[in-house]
Parts: C-alpha cells; structure tokens; sequence
C-alpha cells in the first residue's frame, strides 16, 4: 500500500468471498479479513454486493469463480468504491 501511495496511485484493498463464506449469508470474519482488521488496513468486503445476487447465479456452474451475474455484482460495487476513492484524491 505504501509503495502505491508513493507512486502517486491510490490503494485499493478488495475483499473477494468465495463461495462458503457467500453460503453462510452474512460476511464472517474470516482470516483475510482478520488480517486486515488487526493490521488497521482499509478494505472494501464485496461480500454484500454478492448477497444480491441469486445464490445459485453467484458462481459458474461447477466453478468456484464468479459467473456473469457475480462479476457484474462486483463491477457495480467497485466502480462505487472506485469514484468515491477519485473523488476523496481530488
């Protein structure tokens, strides 16, 4: 994150579920995201923004990546996340 900040870049830190944590419901503290937390680290949890999506529309068929409905999901979140971070650095 440092070194992004010095290059003159903006850091983002994306949390990604994947699909147990998504089956579960809610957004658990997972070791990712303890991680994080104890390390005073900003992030974004992309675990709500998946939970609008239909369970069964989350991942590809047999996959553990995100389908279509999923990244779109992700994309909308992200380009939130993304204006917001631009317009704090103006």
């Amino acid at each position: 994150m440092r070194s992004t900040a010095d290059a003159g870049a903006i850091p983002l830190i994306i949390y990604f579920p994947n699909l147990e944590e998504l089956e579960k419901g809610d957004s658990p503290v997972t070791k990712g995201k303890r991680v994080l937390q104890e390390a005073g680290v900003t992030y974004t949890d992309l675990t709500p923004c998946l939970l609008e999506v239909n369970a069964g529309d989350r991942f590809g068929p047999g996959s553990r990546h995100y389908s279509p409905q999923g990244n779109a999901a992700v994309g909308n979140c992200l380009h939130t996340v993304v204006n917001e971070a631009l317009a704090q650095a103006s």
